[in-house]
């Protein structure tokens, strides 16, 4: 059993570490998940001699029930705190106010306590490595999860949420507890999307228009939102010459004045977000500020802790009243990286199917046109081929050029989902895609069974909104009986319709 001193102890050292600073404070934690509500007020002061010492005031343990309940209980520890702090040694406090250090965390895991005067780089650094405290009766091994800061001024009254970063799957909750609370954050650590959401619970009364720059393996993804939805999207390639920020500036400008509908995104406010430092971040920062007069403000990493899952280096620039801040931890960079990969794909497949449209209009490019279709099927065809050991389905040169030309595009994504989702034995004879986005697929398997496991397996896919068997017949040829059928669908986003005008394939 740990005795006081050496709680008191342990507590000065998780406390007083390598990032202390000469100040004296009080902060105060808590940890919700899992039904428990735990907090622990902790009193930090400096000696005379300038040593540091600290002395654990208060813990208090209460299940967790709902965020009405749990924002009482937060509410009455940080009233109850001052009263703990009633002794001739935190007297001496200075009276300016004190800081509270809100953590939700992991399974009850109270994390290092840390003194934060302000949030400025080197608390968002030491954010990025919370370790668990020891000596607390919690799991000191347990990942923190989520952050919540709070300044709290106790003699008036007066408390503010500085920033917050969570998990997006738990964003729900915690927008209902800042309710609860009454406290809002200022800036919101998160994604683009939970940010935008974060906005529109809070009814922040600044413009919720933003210009996201995401700088990512050598390629610059530009989102531009206005009212928090995003309204124009640009990726672009970045180099390394001089007149580097200068183009990039310009197509941020061009994304600008892209957005459709709602006109162009005013006052925008810059989040650089990036999984590793760019070497012309300064420069870029220079040009914004010149294009756009926007403060500009650079945040980055300079820990020395060994390299693992940490906070991804962050510039921002913000034009707007108040700043908001953004950090992507690496894993959602990994996963916005293959977005903007498959979003590129099928931007360049539907240019593609825009050009092949054109040059089929004129009688003198038919040809033309023609190689070009098979050209671009050569191509998906070889794409295909290092999974066709998963799925062999065959497709039909005639059929998929029909395919291209009856939906103005190449379906390269139906093509990849369907070979990946046929059954072997399935073979798929054609594909035709209809302008309000329905799909019919003709082919033939072996029996009733596999087509029904083909079709299933399309209801799972992510690619349709629904699937059914439209029709089915058999037929024997050579003593070899098969079974031939359509399947109709709809691709995620497209009105389900009571028929689409399909062109069947003549045996």
């Amino acid at each position: 059993m740990t005795s006081g001193a050496e709680l008191k102890a342990r507590l000065a050292r998780a406390v007083f570490g390598s990032s202390a600073r000469p100040s004296e404070d009080m902060t105060a934690a808590f940890a919700l998940e899992g039904g428990t509500l735990a907090l622990a007020a902790v009193e930090k002061t400096r000696r005379p001699d300038g040593s540091r010492s600290a002395a654990l005031l208060l813990t208090r343990r209460v299940l967790s029930s709902q965020p009405a309940a749990d924002a009482a209980a937060v509410r009455e520890f940080l009233a109850a705190c001052p009263k703990a702090a009633a002794s001739p040694q935190a007297r001496r406090l200075p009276p300016e106010s004190m800081r509270w250090v809100v953590v939700l965390a992991r399974r009850h895991a109270v994390i290092r306590l840390l003194e934060l005067p302000s949030v400025d780089v080197d608390e968002l650094k030491a954010m990025a490595r919370l370790q668990a405290l020891p000596g607390l009766p919690f799991q000191e091994e347990e990942i923190v999860s989520d952050v919540v800061v709070l300044d709290a001024d106790v003699q008036a009254g007066r408390s503010k949420v500085l920033f917050a970063l969570v998990r997006k799957s738990a964003l729900a909750s915690y927008l209902e507890l800042f309710e609860r609370l009454g406290r809002w954050p200022d800036g919101f650590v998160l994604d683009t999307m939970g940010a935008a959401e974060f906005m529109r619970r809070k009814k922040d009364p600044a413009p919720a228009d933003f210009l996201q720059l995401g700088l990512e393996e050598g390629c610059l993804n530009v989102d531009a939102y206005a009212g928090g939805q995003l309204r124009a999207s640009r990726s672009i390639p970045c180099g390394h010459g001089a007149a580097e920020p200068a183009r990039i500036v310009a197509e941020c400008r061009r994304t600008l004045t892209s957005a459709p509908t709602d006109g162009p995104v005013a006052a925008p406010k810059f989040l650089f977000v990036a999984g590793r430092a760019p070497g012309d971040a300064q420069a870029f920062g220079a040009e914004l500020e010149k294009e756009f007069g926007a403060a500009v403000e650079f945040l980055s990493d300079r820990s020395a802790d060994p390299p693992q899952a940490s906070p991804a280096v962050v510039g921002a620039a913000y034009a707007g009243a108040e700043s908001s801040l953004m950090l992507l931890p690496d894993e959602v960079l990994e996963k916005r990286s293959r977005h903007e990969t498959r979003r590129a794909v099928a931007g360049a497949a539907v240019w593609l199917g825009v050009w092949l449209a054109l040059l089929a209009g004129i009688g003198g490019g038919r040809l033309l046109a023609a190689s070009l279709r098979l050209s671009a099927l050569d191509a998906q065809l070889k794409r295909l081929q290092p999974d066709a050991g998963k799925a062999p389905g065959v497709f039909e040169q005639e059929d998929i050029l029909r395919g291209h030309a009856e939906a103005g595009t190449a379906p390269l994504d139906i093509l990849r989902e369907l070979h990946r989702s046929a059954p072997s034995g399935v073979t798929l004879r054609s594909v035709s895609r209809a302008s309000d986005g329905n799909v019919m697929i003709q082919g033939s398997a072996p029996n009733l069974g596999q087509v029904m496991a083909f079709v299933n397996g399309l209801q799972k896919s992510s690619l349709f909104s629904w699937v059914e068997l439209h029709d089915s017949s058999r037929r024997a040829a050579q003593n070899v009986e098969s079974v031939d059928f359509q399947v109709q669908g709809g691709l995620k986003g497209a009105a389900r319709t009571g028929g689409v005008a399909f062109r069947r394939r003549r045996t």
